[in-house]
């Protein structure tokens, strides 16, 4: 960024100022992009469901799992995030114990 730092008061004020003229102008282009977009969506919608279902069949992708399956994921994810807390835990106490020995 080669931009010239203001040196006193008043030319900062204006730098502020057209800095949030250019924002305002971001957040308008970006608004009319997010409003073409849907549009584009809407006009689109069954081919977008077509390509995702083709994408499926594809890669073999099944969202209807069995319930023991399911229940299989959702245990491996419960007892990692208990070893992730463990650990946290664990580094945390870690710490305290490494603070108190260099203040003694």
């Amino acid at each position: 960024m080669d931009e010239k730092v203001p040196t006193n008061l008043e030319e900062a004020l204006l730098r502020i100022a057209e800095l949030e003229k250019e924002v305002e102008k971001k957040k308008e282009q970006n608004k009319k992009k997010n409003e073409r977009r849907k549009e584009y969506y809407k006009k689109h919608r069954e081919e977008q469901i077509q390509k995702i279902r083709e994408y499926q069949e594809k890669t073999n992708y099944f969202q209807n799992i069995s319930p023991e399956k399911k229940k299989e994921y959702a245990r491996t994810a419960y007892l990692n995030k208990k070893e992730k807390e463990r650990k946290k835990k664990e580094a945390e106490e870690e710490k305290e114990k490494k603070e108190k020995e260099e203040d003694i």
